[in-house]
C-alpha cells in the first residue's frame, strides 16, 4: 500500500486526473493523507481545478485540516480564485442541504 500511497500524490503534484480517477474506482480513499495534506489540498494549492471538481463532485472531506488550515484556507493563500469559487460553491449547497 506505500507504494499506492506515495504514487498517488505524486499523480496528483503531476496533475494526473485519470491516474486519480482510477484509483479513487479501486476503492482508494478520496480523503487519504500524508502529513496532513488531502489530494484536495495538494490539487487546491496548485491551481488544479479539474481534479478538485472530481474531489469535490466525489464528496471529498472539504473540512479536514492540515495545520488548522482547510482547503479554503489554501485556495485563498494561494490566490486560486477560481478554486475557491468551486469550494464556496460546494460548502454553500451542503449547509442548503441540511
Amino acid at each position: 500500500m506505500s507504494e499506492n500511497f506515495e504514487t498517488i500524490f505524486e499523480f496528483c503534484l503531476k496533475n494526473d486526473l485519470k491516474s486519480i480517477e482510477n484509483f479513487i474506482s479501486k476503492g482508494g480513499s478520496i480523503n487519504i493523507q500524508d502529513k496532513g495534506n488531502t489530494l484536495l489540498h495538494i490539487s487546491s494549492q496548485n491551481g488544479f481545478i479539474d481534479i478538485v471538481k472530481f474531489l469535490i463532485n466525489h464528496q471529498a472531506d472539504l473540512s479536514i485540516r492540515n495545520n488548522g488550515q482547510t482547503v479554503i484556507d489554501i485556495a485563498k493563500k494561494f490566490n486560486q480564485k477560481e478554486i475557491l469559487k468551486e469550494l464556496l460553491n460546494k460548502t454553500l449547497s451542503n449547509n442548503l442541504k441540511k
